[in-house]
């Protein structure tokens, strides 16, 4: 049997801003970005089985270099899915998760 497979686009931060300069932090980058993906691709928080995270040095920013536990705080339907992170480019995870999307997860990246 053949699942169907969709690679949504729904959005990603903006790299000519500085969150921090900005009044945020981590927490603030990673939020809004899901939150503005959620409606962008009409998928919702309670259907992500999975999430990858795509970052480059996050613990020097976060203090830490795991950020999936971001995930519960975004929305409490996430709290408690997998969550990797995936250290390198943001297009690392698409090579990260070849399992989940093979199995027919609905992963945030």
């Amino acid at each position: 049997m053949t699942a169907e497979v969709f690679i949504l686009d729904g959005a990603q931060t903006d790299f000519a801003g500085n969150i921090e300069r900005e009044g945020g932090d981590m927490f603030a980058l990673f939020r809004d970005v899901a939150e503005a993906a959620f409606p962008a691709t009409g998928i919702e928080p309670k259907e992500v089985e999975t999430v990858h995270i795509n970052n480059i040095v996050g613990e020097l920013f976060a203090g830490q270099g795991q950020l999936g536990g971001f995930c519960g705080h975004v929305h409490p339907d996430m709290a408690g899915i997998p969550t990797s992170r995936h250290e390198a480019a943001s297009a690392s995870g698409i090579f990260n998760q070849p399992q989940d999307i093979r199995a027919g997860r609905i992963c945030l990246s």
